[in-house]
């Protein structure tokens, strides 16, 4: 997979806006090579989940989908590390300049900076609603594999939203990316990572909370704390 794919093409295909939400929440998903590197001095760089992740955050706003967009991921490579959402932030600026341009930091654009897990994404996420009064239509965005356990671990919290696969979304919105996202989701990284969801989307059943995935996680990533 060549992550030159990801250059912007200028003659994509628009199509109708299928809804309006007050909110998008946007999953983050983790580090390039993360547990090669993020103990060392290199700079840390988004996995191509991210990327693609954020990139459909632009086509959205484009596109006029919400009135707030919300990206929660904290510093799961340590404190001393920029967060997850920070960074998508940036790739955001970077690539769609002017539509993230037209949202204000911690107004209309709001970072969830302290989860380190999708079972934290949606309890903190639910407490941050409460607080900013946003009570209306609400989407979620994740890479789709990791979508249904989101889903189902926000709507615990108390949180309905419409689910949108970030791939299937760029698809649909720009077939530029096509080619890579089809070379994408049957690749061998997506398969292993398929298989690990299904695993903890069966754990729910008997843990709906997702406190065992949180605990291995937590495990396994680096803490500084």
């Amino acid at each position: 997979m060549n992550e030159r794919s990801f250059e912007r093409d200028p003659n994509r295909e628009e199509h109708e806006v299928p809804e309006h939400f007050d909110a998008l929440i946007v999953l983050a998903k983790g580090w390039k090579d993360y547990l090669s590197k993020h103990e060392g001095d290199e700079p840390l760089k988004l996995s191509m989940e991210s990327k693609m992740v954020t990139l459909a955050i632009g086509e959205m706003i484009k596109a006029d989908m919400a009135d707030k967009i919300i990206i929660t991921g904290g510093k799961t490579a340590g404190a001393n590390k920029p967060s997850e959402s920070h960074e998508m932030m940036e790739y955001l600026l970077q690539k769609y300049p002017e539509e993230a341009g037209k949202f204000t930091l911690d107004d209309s654009l709001i970072l969830e900076e302290q989860a380190t897990d999708t079972v934290q994404n949606a309890e903190n996420i639910a407490k941050m609603l409460e607080d900013k009064n946003i009570t209306g239509k609400v989407a979620l965005m994740a890479i789709g594999y990791q979508l249904e356990r989101a889903r189902r671990l926000f709507e615990n919290e108390g949180i309905s939203a419409k689910a949108f696969p970030a791939e299937d979304y760029l698809i649909e919105r720009n077939k530029h990316y096509k080619r890579f996202l089809e070379e994408y989701s049957s690749s061998a990284h997506v398969t292993i990572h398929k298989a690990k969801e299904f695993v903890m989307r069966f754990l729910l059943w008997i843990d709906p909370k997702g406190q065992i995935p949180a605990k291995i996680t937590g495990k396994i990533r680096h803490r500084d704390d």
